[in-house]
């Protein structure tokens, strides 16, 4: 009885582990698949937002003009007023089409004139500035901005790292599994990697300021760190201790 007792501990172990890691345990080509994680906090070093501006009108042309006219206008702020470099402006986005609005008195859209929208990116690599070019351009009516995503030219370190880790974290848990059972790792069958860099953005954690805004109207901004993650899946060959 003593001995059934315990062979059914060892399947319950090993039936727990299969839900962490998938475990192999036939006598020969015994495997441990497993998954390690880590992530990596770096200072960003570039910050990103589009501007768009969309206008109705009674033709194509006029409706293009007046959303090329603030487009226009930020650019003009953004090379002259804050030096941001030409480079990082570009054109990402362009849109024309007929806009219908419901009548009601007819029960059908009917035509109410041409829709323009035209959008920009803008790359800036003074994180500084942003709270003071995002007052400015807030200036400019029927302007719309994105929120701000905070990125790192060179991520290669951060990544090197971040790998470095997700497999020393794969190796530990693999670890922990075999201990108990009384094997080991004795060479590395397969690695699939599949690493992320999860770009930080701004979107509820850049604030205005309440006082600053009423003293100076200036709009003071936050900024965190960006994370660079890396996921590697990697399959052990393992063997009785």
């Amino acid at each position: 009885m003593k001995n059934i007792f315990k062979v059914f501990i060892v399947l319950l172990s090993v039936f727990a582990l299969s839900s962490c890691a998938n475990l192999d345990l036939e006598d020969s080509g015994a495997t441990i698949s497993v998954r390690g994680d880590a992530s990596v906090s770096v200072e960003p070093d570039e910050a990103s937002f589009t501007i768009s501006a969309t206008n109705t009108a009674d033709t194509t042309e006029e409706a293009r003009n007046l959303s090329a006219s603030i487009i226009a206008e930020a650019e003009e702020m953004l090379l002259k007023q804050f030096s941001v470099d030409e480079d990082g402006i570009s054109s990402s986005y362009i849109s024309a089409y007929p806009y219908y609005v419901w009548d009601s008195d007819k029960s059908e859209n009917v035509l109410a004139g041409q829709k323009v929208t035209i959008e920009i990116e803008v790359k800036i690599s003074d994180l500084d500035k942003i709270g003071e070019i995002y007052t400015a351009l807030m200036d400019i009516d029927s302007i719309s901005l994105s929120d701000i995503t905070l990125d790192k030219k060179d991520k290669s370190v951060a990544e090197e790292e971040a790998r470095r880790l997700a497999v020393e974290n794969a190796l530990k848990k693999a670890e922990d599994y075999l201990a108990p059972l009384g094997y080991e790792i004795k060479a590395v069958g397969s690695i699939s990697d599949s690493s992320t860099t999860a770009y930080y953005r701004t979107n509820g954690l850049l604030k205005a300021e309440a006082a600053s805004l009423s003293d100076s109207n200036q709009i003071n901004y936050r900024l965190g760190d960006i994370e660079i993650s890396s996921s590697v899946s990697i399959t052990f060959l393992i063997d009785k201790i």
